[in-house]
């Protein structure tokens, strides 16, 4: 027992070799500073250093020598007000902790040997943490870590520490590949961080987050029923990755507590297979997820659920995607209001299926005011059959084989923005179909004798068509395509642009475009039959990245006119 403000010099050993439940102890009375001198070693296996016995006060420990846990199942605990670390803290077997109410100041070394356990339990900061080494042990962090906008940097050094519940507040955590802390419990916060590298969450952990975060890395949530929560309306900014890959009927989840609303901002991917996104955890309130960025769900039968809760609102301003066999459902979402208008950012389906509402056949879409891209034959947004309309901002996007069959209850689809159909996609209207002045029908030609688009009523036609080849086709003078077919035609489009030299034909059920003429001279850019200087004119007026739907400048295909490009015409000249 200590009694007032004292140093303990010399070289020898106090052996804290107490018993269970009954530990050696060297206390410390009233606000006393009681210094152990660098050649002092405390060491043993069931002991506690410092509290008070009779006078209670701020007492402070500062070790200059080396205290030492080494017997295995048994620990010493460190329990003073303030204890400052000058020499070493080790566990080389059994743990050393230092308690929660113990607040640490280590410009020494902290470090945990041969199976040792270091736990440090109480408050610091990035400054005052000092120099921890997992070595060969377990270094175990539940207590509150600021760090003052500072970069907690894990290295072979640090070695791999174990995140017991801590809040770490005000600054960066940088875990290289193979460095991530290993998250045990389930009270681990991150408030107001920067997160480089990677954050494994687990089986039955919970991660946490407060106040916003900047992801530049990854964070992880795999197997059974990982969680990463969003307590508090915030941003998740910066260009990192979420990834919930949970596992069928126990998915990784995303909860949001008690009226939370929760940005995902532009360069943040969220990857899913298995995943719930969306509900509360522990207090639940009618919650937001804001999607700026991208949200994937990827994988044969894996399933991601987004919006969980009845009340809770789900906005898509970026991109929603599924690919590759999975399936999102969208419960609810302010994108889709009662009378099937979609708004807002990209949603797309690639050999996949996205469907809106609980029920199989999905909510209706009638009209489109978003981007909706189908890609590969088994693609389907549910249930986007019943789109009538096409706004002027809309878009609609088939490509990689899908096929569209169309039933708008109007009778007519109506087409006043933006449609591309890639052959050998097509769009099938049992009804009619409209192609408004405002709208630009795009088609992508994969063969001679396509249909791209093709309804059982009257096709009404205007606007702009483009039209452009596919790599893997070169026409041949009188290739022809069905760009649109009817019951019957009416009308003609306004405009034609094509990567081609070709002709557009009417019929009283067809519009076609026939490939005319090729001179087969490459270089020959205007068709004269010659390279010459109005070709050369062409290319350097088209030099740079490629920017429009033809590019006929860009010889080499490479997807820029360049210095080979033009190497190529005048190797053509005459």
């Amino acid at each position: 027992l200590f009694d007032r403000t004292q140093t303990l010099s010399g070289n020898g050993t106090i052996p804290l070799d107490g018993s269970l439940n009954n530990p050696a102890r060297i206390n410390i009375e009233g606000a006393s500073t009681v210094t152990f001198a660098p050649s002092i070693l405390i060491e043993g296996g069931d002991g506690e250093l410092g509290e008070a016995v009779f006078v209670g006060g701020v007492s402070t420990i500062v070790n200059q020598g080396t205290i030492r846990s080494k017997n295995a199942n048994l620990s010493i605990s460190i329990r003073g007000e303030q204890f400052t670390n000058q020499g070493t803290i080790e566990a080389t077997a059994g743990t050393l902790r230092v308690g929660a109410g113990t607040a640490l100041s280590n410009t020494g070394l902290a470090r945990a040997l041969t199976g040792g356990i270091l736990r440090i339990e109480g408050p610091t900061t990035l400054a005052t943490l000092g120099d921890v080494r997992n070595v060969s042990g377990t270094v175990g962090l539940s207590g509150s870590l600021s760090l003052g906008g500072g970069t907690l940097a894990f290295s072979p050094t640090t070695g791999v520490w174990t995140f017991e519940g801590p809040t770490i507040t005000g600054g960066t955590i940088s875990a290289p590949s193979g460095l991530s802390p290993i998250l045990t419990g389930t009270n681990t916060i991150f408030d107001a961080t920067t997160v480089a590298g990677t954050i494994a969450v687990g089986t039955n952990q919970r991660l946490w987050t407060r106040n916003g975060m900047v992801l530049d890395g990854t964070i992880e949530c795999t197997g059974f029923n990982p969680r990463f929560i969003a307590d508090g309306t915030q941003t998740i900014s910066g260009t990192g990755t979420l990834r919930f890959l949970g596992q069928p009927n126990n998915g990784a989840r995303l909860n949001l507590e008690s009226a939370t609303v929760l940005t995902i901002g532009p360069s943040i991917t969220v990857e899913c297979g298995h995943a719930d996104l969306g509900a509360a955890l522990q207090a639940s309130g009618a919650s937001t997820i804001l999607n700026q960025g991208r949200i994937r769900t990827s994988g044969a039968g894996t399933t991601t659920i987004i919006n969980t809760n009845p009340g809770d609102v789900f906005t898509n301003q970026g991109i929603v995607e599924v690919l590759a066999g999975g399936t999102t459902v969208v419960l609810s979402t302010s994108n889709l209001d009662a009378n099937g208008l979609l708004t807002g950012g990209s949603w797309r389906a690639t050999s996949a299926t996205l469907r809106f509402g609980s029920q199989a056949q999905g909510l209706p879409i009638r009209s489109l005011q978003a981007e909706a891209i189908l890609s590969g034959a088994t693609a389907t947004i549910t249930d986007l059959a019943k789109l009538e309309s096409i706004a002027t901002n809309g878009v609609l996007r088939l490509e990689g084989g899908a096929i569209l069959n169309a039933v708008p209850a109007s009778g007519t689809l109506v087409d006043a923005g933006f449609l591309f159909v890639n052959g050998p996609s097509r769009l099938n209207i049992t009804g009619g179909f409209t192609h408004t002045a405002t709208a630009v029908l795009t088609i992508l030609v994969s063969a001679a004798n396509q249909t791209f688009v093709d309804a059982t009523a009257t096709a009404t036609l205007g606007g702009v068509l483009q039209v452009a080849n596919g790599p893997a086709f070169t026409p041949v003078p009188g290739d022809q395509v069905v760009v649109a077919e009817g019951a019957s035609r009416v009308g003609t489009f306004a405009t034609l642009t094509s990567c081609e030299e070709s002709d557009l034909f009417y019929t009283p059920t067809l519009a076609v475009v026939v490939y005319g003429k090729d001179t087969g001279i490459l270089g020959d850019l205007n068709g004269d039959g010659s390279v010459g200087p109005a070709d050369l004119a062409l290319l350097l007026g088209s030099w740079g990245t490629c920017s429009d739907l033809c590019c006929k400048a860009d010889l080499d295909l490479n997807g820029t006119v360049d210095s080979p490009d033009l190497a190529l015409l005048l190797g053509s000249w005459g």
